[in-house]
């Protein structure tokens, strides 16, 4: 699986949505996960690079927050979350995503079975 993280420069949120990320592959349990993070600096790359706001994740080109009425550009991005707005998405949305791309019913129990009860992601940070 390819994940991509693509922002524009001097975004304030992208390694917020980053570190999020690493964490949901961790905990979505599902082999090997290509990161990539890719930095966009002029609007007229945004298209190409498949930026719908800053951050924007993509599963294997596939972007799981998308919106229709958004249209590709620099700009920030905001997430709903369990805790309200973020400039990132939460830690279990990202896990569940993760593992819907991968086959895998993200609301089956074995599947909630992957986030360690000794770090569960919502501690100190938005989850769904």
């Amino acid at each position: 699986m390819k994940v991509e993280l693509v922002y524009f420069d001097g975004c304030p949120h992208w390694q917020l949505a980053y570190e999020r990320l690493r964490r949901a592959v961790r905990y979505a349990d599902i082999g090997e996960v290509e990161i990539s993070v890719v930095s966009v600096g002029r609007l007229e790359d945004a298209p190409a690079a498949g930026l719908v706001g800053s951050p924007t994740i993509l599963i294997d080109g596939v972007d799981p927050f998308a919106d229709d009425n958004r249209a590709t550009g620099i700009s920030c991005r905001i997430y709903e979350t369990g805790n309200g707005l973020s400039g990132a998405p939460g830690v279990i949305r990202l896990t569940r995503e993760l593992q819907r791309a991968a086959g895998i019913d993200p609301y089956d129990a074995t599947a909630e079975a992957s986030f360690p009860a000794s770090d569960p992601p919502e501690v100190g940070e938005p989850g769904i």
